[in-house]
């Protein structure tokens, strides 16, 4: 099976009040170029919305899909604004999304809330 089809298969929808095929997961599609001498990667990342948790309408499960989806764009912009300030200590780990954007293996078996 192509990734691409994997990636498709994966991928989270549930209607909401604001949008009725919001994405409810996050995805990143990471492309690695190798040389003799150098390695390079590039992210390519697409982010599920942020929305009001009271303006989707949700419950329970669903709400808290909202309530992660949120807390990993708030660790975003936590990583961005520690790497913009030269900060020493970077906040990779508050999230599964920064820990595998910063580029370290992990194990995505665990279960991340």
């Amino acid at each position: 099976m192509e990734q691409r089809e994997l990636g498709t298969r994966n991928r989270r929808v549930r209607p909401t009040n604001m949008n009725s095929n919001s994405s409810r997961s996050h995805a990143i599609v990471t492309i690695h170029v190798k040389s003799e001498t150098h390695h390079s990667r590039m992210n390519i990342v697409d982010l599920a919305a942020s929305e009001g948790v009271r303006r989707t309408g949700h419950e329970d499960v669903a709400r808290q899909e909202g309530v992660n989806i949120n807390l990993g764009l708030l660790s975003i912009n936590k990583v961005v604004m520690a790497l913009a300030a030269g900060h020493m200590v970077i906040p990779y780990r508050d999230s599964v999304l920064t820990t595998v954007l910063q580029g370290k293996r992990i194990n995505l078996d665990m279960d991340y809330v």
